[in-house]
């Protein structure tokens, strides 16, 4: 059983250091090419940017995978990032890979990862289009609980992208993600615009749960006008299917009306309400439901500091498998989070992460509503004690709610060191 799943975890976690290594001459050709020779042989608006960052520490874990037992750890981990930014857009790639090995416990070495890749660029004075693609792997939600980008504050170039709540947690063993979406802004006046966009996700388990394999297909459309030199007002139509193993499937249609505007310089607020139209076929049956939907986020940006909460209701597949119930029909999700950066000093760094995460849906057993909540912690302290050395400490919790018995609560703590390959941000 234990080659099964090591043999399973091999390729996925190939790709992840594959994308590390690969970006190992460009690091190098960054760590050793020369400064310009002035600066105004570079656009201002042209910069691009190389990291990757080597980290390894100590610590200890109340409940790895939330089943139970404790155990001290090591940990080695391998973030890169390269990113290119010019007069009509920009490009990023970022990796995270990480490996985890438990004193005791049973647990045995974990591996997590996530790669991506993202761009926006101007075809002409009227069209800008835009990309994502990325690819996960994971082991009971442990990605929700880790920063995967070193502490930046205002970067010079697009930065890696934050982790958000997952729309599952797999309980009984490991789960990896693809994730597509491509997409365009049109600007259909001087003071509208209208946009379009196309995207898939696969996900797929090993363990029990791989009866729990799904994808997801959606698109949306959407208009925007705009009221006054920092507020835009529209509307958009979202459509999502998602189909599950067995032959079941749920149709979600999303109306909203949109609101974006700019408080501040810095300071950036967005949002939406809709309703939920969910159209599901499971065990033989089908039914629908409705339920209003709403997004909202602020987020402010100084030169110290960034602040940002977002707020959603939407249609995503169940929060957690391998516990009570089956992941076979779209879930009402609510999700919040909260992160937060500030340097101190030249030298230090702080930051915080909070995310909590409620999923509803109807059982496929008794028709009762199958509730699960997630929360999670953590913060993190990092000071700078070289050229490119740098120490810190970082800790965390998460619990599970949910219909049956919970999980018990994981609190865990590291203390690391990190050393930086490329620039220096």
């Amino acid at each position: 059983m234990k080659h099964v799943l090591l043999s399973s975890r091999l390729p996925a976690l190939a790709v992840a250091v594959g994308y590390l290594a690969a970006a190992g001459p460009a690091l190098a050709q960054a760590t050793a090419a020369p400064p310009t020779a002035a600066a105004g042989e570079e656009p201002a608006n042209k910069r691009t940017v190389t990291y990757l960052d080597l980290s390894a520490g100590a610590g200890y874990s109340s409940n790895p995978l939330l089943r139970s037992g404790s155990s001290i750890f090591g940990r080695v981990s391998l973030t890169g990032f390269q990113a290119w930014n010019d007069e009509r857009g920009s490009t990023s790639l970022t990796g995270f890979v990480e490996d985890t090995t438990y004193v005791r416990g049973g647990y045995g070495s974990k591996a997590i990862f996530r790669v991506g890749a993202q761009t926006r660029r101007a075809v002409s004075e009227t069209v800008t289009v835009f990309g994502n693609l990325a690819f996960s792997g994971d082991v009971a939600g442990q990605l929700t609980n880790r920063f995967t980008s070193p502490p930046v504050v205002t970067p010079p170039v697009i930065s890696p992208l934050p982790v958000t709540s997952p729309d599952i947690i797999n309980l009984s063993g490991r789960q990896y993600r693809l994730d597509g979406q491509v997409g365009a802004s049109i600007r259909t006046s001087t003071q509208s615009s209208v946009s379009l966009s196309a995207g898939a996700s696969h996900a797929f388990y090993t363990g029990a749960a791989k009866v729990d394999d799904y994808t997801t297909y959606s698109g949306s459309l959407g208009y925007e006008h705009q009221l006054s030199e920092r507020t835009w007002f529209g509307g958009a139509l979202s459509l999502q299917r998602q189909d599950f193993r067995g032959g079941e499937y749920s149709n979600v249609v999303n109306p909203t009306l949109t609101l974006r505007t700019q408080l501040a310089e810095n300071i950036s607020v967005n949002g939406s309400v809709g309703l939920l139209a969910i159209y599901a076929h499971r065990a033989g049956q089908t039914d629908h439901s409705y339920s209003p939907s709403f997004t909202a986020s602020v987020c402010k940006t100084g030169e110290k500091s960034e602040f940002c909460a977002n707020l959603s209701r939407t249609a995503s597949a169940p929060l957690a498998i391998g516990t009570a119930q089956n992941a076979r029909s779209t879930a009402i999700t609510t999700d919040f989070n909260l992160s937060y950066t500030r340097k101190i000093g030249e030298r230090e760094t702080i930051r915080a992460l909070v995310t909590a995460t409620r999923s509803s849906t109807a059982s496929l057993l008794n028709n009762g509503n199958f509730r699960t909540t997630y929360l999670t912690g953590l913060v993190s302290y990092d000071r700078r004690v070289g050229n490119r050395l740098y120490a810190g400490i970082s800790g965390g919790t998460r619990k599970v709610f949910q219909t049956g018995p919970d999980p018990k609560i994981d609190f865990n703590a590291t203390i690391y060191l990190r050393y930086r390959l490329g620039d220096l941000l």
